[in-house]
């Protein structure tokens, strides 16, 4: 159903509060916009419009709306935001997501479905930004819903700002404005909006929440989401510090940290440490919450043994810890290598044509390193020549060997950890 309501234009949509708004935006080629119909969306998408106008050679604006096909109007919605698009010039993409629905947790895995899809399309045509319309309403929603099953900073810093969802960045420019106020503005405008009616549904937590969310909490619930980015960029820059002078990587791209200088951070900063050890040593591919706590507790201990994570060993060998791969979490087959390959996301593989490559626990008669633990050494690449002889993809040093075989590994994370430097 389409709404509107009057009223006047708020001093912060235009001029300076325009700039404001979009300061993030500087520099950038090419925007993407989020835009479902509705109220929070189309407000979005003029002030994008009339902010571009301020601009002597403004980036270039796609819209895209999503069809989950999860409603009869879904499709009808999508073409009601594609007419309003060329009314204004603005280039419109509706993207659809197809295949079989979830029967539970639709929400969730229809949000995950619609950033999917948007930021592969930004990928492939060249936007590294895309814009949502998610207000300070959706802010406090979120931030009293996590209070009532967690006080972690994690959660309650609610919606960011600004996220990286497939190597795009993902930017909230509305977030501290208030839903009434953008309705305003399109009513101002004349402008109308399209009213979604699972909005309505008491099925979803979120409504509830909503329906039971006083007006004069939304600014308190906001700065308890405020307060707590802050705190995670601290800890953030605390530890960006902790890698830059104590996370050193080895000749065969295991991180060793020192056990002493781990203890001296407290369990927040923990956390965010293991947190980017784990995503830069398995390509991005992120461990449980609950997983990464029992790390961090017993890293805030005596820390003795070894333990395993998301396919990563922890080994604490006397004063430190090495951090690993996983062999038993490698699949135990051998590759074609196409000249040039990523290998379990860990290493730049280069080898002979024709070559194979596999664990070495697969190889059992491939010599080890000095100094290397079994452990590690079983989940390091082997090349299998086309003759059939097995090398490790790793000289010993001193030697060129592989050199002259034309054989090569690198690790994918040299000298970078999630955006930070790593000690030499």
């Amino acid at each position: 159903m389409l709404a509107a309501e009057a009223g006047d234009i708020e001093d912060s949509f235009s001029g300076d509060g325009l700039r404001r708004l979009f300061h993030g935006l500087a520099g950038t080629n090419g925007v993407a916009i989020a835009v479902s119909g509705g109220s929070d969306s189309m407000a979005l998408l003029r002030l994008a419009l009339e902010w571009r106008r301020t601009l002597h050679d403004g980036p270039r604006l796609v819209a895209l709306t999503v069809d989950h096909g999860l409603r009869t109007e879904s499709a009808a919605e999508a073409e009601t935001v594609a007419k309003h698009c060329a009314k204004f010039g603005i280039e419109h993409h509706t993207l659809q997501w197809e295949g079989s629905k979830p029967s539970t947790g639709i929400q969730a895995k229809a949000r995950a479905a619609r950033y999917d899809l948007m930021t592969e399309w930004c990928r492939k045509n060249g936007l590294p930004v895309l814009l949502t319309g998610h207000t300070a309403d959706d802010q406090a929603e979120t931030v009293l819903m996590r209070t009532r099953r967690t006080d972690s900073v994690e959660s309650l810093a609610g919606i960011w700002p600004e996220r990286q969802w497939q190597g795009i960045r993902v930017l909230r420019p509305l977030l501290s404005v208030r839903r009434s106020a953008l309705r305003r503005y399109l009513a101002a405008k004349g402008a109308r909006w399209i009213e979604d009616p699972s909005n309505e549904n008491e099925r979803f937590e979120r409504v509830r929440v909503r329906r039971q969310l006083a007006g004069s909490d939304v600014p308190e619930l906001a700065e308890t989401a405020n307060r707590a980015l802050e705190k995670i960029q601290a800890n953030r820059a605390r530890v960006r510090e902790f890698i830059t002078g104590h996370v050193v990587m080895g000749e065969i791209g295991e991180l060793r940290l020192p056990l002493a200088a781990v203890a001296m951070l407290n369990a927040e900063e923990r956390l965010c440490l293991c947190r980017s050890l784990v995503a830069a040593l398995r390509g991005g591919v992120a461990a449980e919450r609950a997983e990464l706590l029992r790390l961090v507790e017993w890293l805030g201990g005596s820390a003795a043994g070894q333990r395993t994570l998301n396919g990563l060993v922890f080994q604490n060998r006397r004063n430190d810890i090495i951090i690993g791969r996983e062999p038993g979490r490698i699949p135990p087959l051998w590759q074609e290598i196409p000249g040039r390959m990523v290998w379990d996301q860990r290493f730049f593989l280069s080898s002979p044509e024709g070559a194979r490559v596999g664990p070495a626990l697969l190889a059992p008669d491939v010599g080890r390193l000095q100094e290397v633990p079994f452990w590690l050494h079983q989940g390091l690449p082997v090349v299998e020549l086309p003759a059939g002889e097995r090398i490790l993809a790793f000289p010993p040093a001193g030697t060129n060997d592989l050199e002259r075989l034309g054989i090569a590994a690198r690790p994918t994370y040299v000298n970078v950890l999630e955006g930070f430097p790593v000690a030499k």
